[in-house]
């Protein structure tokens, strides 16, 4: 077992040099060691044996797991992390060993990617480099919040212990003084673009041009969109892309659902202090007037918070902007966006090529030849950022020959619910996708009422709009009530509304209602309520003859049909019945068609005689209005009709059922005619 204290002086050597060299430049590692004299590694090895100073510098490390699991975007990574930390002792070990003499960015990113490939041997070449960037990202974070109030502490230690000079106590004076920020300002490192991002260049364009530097607006821009749309991808790009506009620099920062509170803006606060070279002193906080004092003066600045759910806990960080800074908010809330700034940009799903060129990114096999596959899985995942961005990862461990079936496997899964939890393939399951994360925030934000009333709308058509009305049914309350529950649904992005006080969800959206409706056993109950209202008001449509009003409503009705043929042929036949004017005005003769003949196949298979008859009877009536379509034998059809009106009078008859029987006898008359 390795000596902690020598481990944690090696690495210590090492990123006090990292950290100087960033802050003071290449002659800082020189200059600071020789304030140690000659047996400067015993001297930082006593330091960094103090259980505080060890455990201060350990902590960086901690803290870079959990910012690397939060931020990886990959499940295989954040759980491998998950379960052999960085920080423990032995992968510490095997950090120190691997770092070379001189340390910079380029030669910690190698250390790191070799670190993860000794630990995670199964991961791609992919894998390994986002995963080494986006660590070194995070530990940078990590060391500058422990270490400028660490480095400070040290070259005090190095002046108490040197027999120093009057030549090198200036020196020593001059480094404490520009670590700790008393020399000025320092502007924040530049963000670092995210490898992953694909596309979207009108709205990098459209966003880029609502952040123009020295505005006077306090909220320059807000972009709002569906979870997993891609709204924390366009900010980082937009961030990093804009970096050099702005003089004074970017502070980025992800808040979440979890931050609800104004109280949680002082660590923030103290960060963005430190980043900025403000001399903070331990246990000392920053106001947001103090913090904006400091940031004020060095041109125009950027700030990005991304992922609001409550204006008021983020009010300290506006406040601490300087009044010529630009603001960009990224929220799932549409209200709140519209709360918070007069320039509010929505962010919608990909454009197809976009969504193609997401899907091309992350399967390194594809050629010109699979671009209809492509587009095809894009649509069939309603060009959602995050859904294609796990479809493709996934494609991409299959052989080309097996992408169109598996595309179609995935395709089918999400449209009948069963996606969440499980988006890709069976048998390599992913239980938290990283679009159920992104929804999870939204759905686990709702009242129990509101969680209830969001899963079953996984008993509507997917893709298909619906209006209030038809919520109110299946929730079984008011119209007007109805109606402030989709509005909530819609300000916090899990709905979408639609011309003519229509609503829909996002396929996406859908899959993971119907999947909770089906966790919490409520499927069948909600699909049977979703039918009997539709079947409900195309019977009154009918008997009052507006069966015309429906017609917005046909896709609902081929969804409740669907269940009914499988559950319930009452419901069934009721559908098929009062749907015939609907389908006959508006050419949806060949659905009554394929309804009908399913209803009769299954009517034949029981022992109900009057079911039987009435399919019969439904079936001979489709059959005439089919004779009078273009391309049908009209005289094939009309005897096939024929032949289902007999085939029921066998069945019905004078005495026992005298009213079918005329009718009947009047259908086969009117069809002789």
């Amino acid at each position: 077992m390795p000596d902690p204290s020598k481990t944690i002086a090696r690495l210590a050597v090492k990123f006090v040099e990292y950290q100087g060299k960033r802050l003071l430049g290449d002659d800082f590692a020189a200059e600071a060691l020789n304030t140690f004299g000659d047996d400067a590694a015993a001297k930082l090895a006593a330091f960094f044996d103090q259980g505080d100073k060890q455990a201060q510098f350990a902590a960086a490390f901690t803290d870079a797991d959990a910012c690397f699991v939060e931020r990886i975007g990959d499940a295989d990574l954040a759980d491998a992390v998950r379960g052999l930390s960085f920080a423990r002792l032995p992968a510490l070990e095997k950090l120190a060993t691997a770092l070379p003499q001189t340390l910079d960015d380029a030669a910690l990113v190698a250390a790191l990617r070799a670190r993860f490939a000794e630990d995670y041997p199964r991961f791609t070449s992919a894998q390994l480099d986002r995963a080494a960037r986006v660590y070194l990202d995070c530990l940078d974070r990590a060391l500058a919040a422990k270490c400028n109030q660490l480095l400070p502490t040290l070259f005090r230690y190095a002046k108490e212990t040197r027999d120093a000079t009057r030549k090198m106590l200036p020196l020593v004076e001059d480094i404490h003084a520009q670590v700790t920020g008393l020399h000025g300002w320092h502007r924040p490192p530049a963000p670092r673009p995210d490898p992953g991002f694909v596309g979207r260049a009108k709205e990098l364009d459209d966003v880029r041009a609502l952040l123009a530097p020295g505005t006077r607006a306090a909220i320059t821009a807000t972009v709002h969109g569906t979870p997993g749309v891609g709204k924390t991808w366009l900010a980082r790009e937009t961030a990093a892309q804009l970096d050099s506009e702005f003089p004074g620099g970017v502070l980025f920062q992800f808040l979440g659902s979890s931050h609800r509170r104004a109280d949680q803006c002082a660590l923030i606060l103290d960060e963005w202090g430190r980043c900025a070279g403000y001399p903070l002193a331990r246990d000392q906080h920053l106001s947001p007037d103090e913090l904006r004092g400091w940031l004020a003066g060095h041109d125009a600045l950027l700030v990005v918070l991304d992922d609001i759910w409550d204006a008021a806990a983020v009010q300290p960080l506006l406040d601490a902007a300087p009044r010529d800074a630009s603001i960009l908010l990224t929220t799932r809330k549409s209200r709140l966006a519209r709360e918070m700034s007069n320039a509010v940009y929505p962010l919608d799903i990909l454009t197809p090529d976009d969504a193609l060129a997401l899907l091309r990114a992350r399967m390194d096999k594809t050629t010109d030849a699979d671009a209809s596959l492509l587009r095809q899985l894009a649509e069939d995942l309603g060009r959602h950022a995050q859904a294609l961005d796990i479809a493709g990862k996934n494609l991409n461990r299959w052989q080309r020959s097996r992408w169109k079936e598996k595309a179609a496997e995935l395709a089918r899964l999400v449209r009948q619910g069963q996606a969440f939890g499980e988006l890709p393939f069976p048998g390599e399951e992913e239980r938290v996708s990283k679009v159920e994360a992104a929804l999870k925030f939204s759905h686990d934000d709702l009242a129990e009422t509101g969680r209830a009333r969001f899963r079953t709308l996984g008993a509507f058509a997917p893709d298909a709009s619906f209006s209030a009305e038809f919520a109110a049914a299946l929730w079984q309350c008011s119209s007007d009530e109805a109606l402030g529950t989709l509005t909530d649904f819609y300000e916090r992005g899990l709905l979408s509304a639609q011309e003519d006080e229509r609503w829909q969800q996002h396929l996406i959206l859908h899959a993971y209602a119907l999947a909770l409706l089906r966790r919490a056993g409520e499927e069948d109950a909600a699909r049977r309520a979703h039918a009997e209202a539709f079947l409900s008001a195309m019977r009154d449509a009918d008997d009052k003859q507006v069966y015309y009003l429906m017609l917005p409503e046909y896709a609902q009705l081929r969804h409740a049909f669907e269940w009914a043929i499988e559950h319930d042929l009452g419901t069934a036949q009721g559908l098929i019945s009062k749907s015939v004017n609907l389908q006959k005005q508006f050419g949806f003769v060949r659905d009554d068609d394929t309804w009908s003949l399913r209803f009769l196949e299954l009517a034949q298979k029981e022992s109900d005689a009057g079911r039987l008859a009435d399919a019969l009877i439904i079936r001979g009536a489709i059959l005439s209005d089919l004779a009078s379509l273009p391309d049908e034998d009209r005289a094939a059809r009309l005897r096939q009709s024929l032949a289902a009106y007999d085939e029921a009078l066998r069945f019905w008859r004078p005495d026992t059922a005298p009213l079918d029987y005329a009718m009947t006898q009047n259908n086969r008359g009117l069809l002789l005619s």
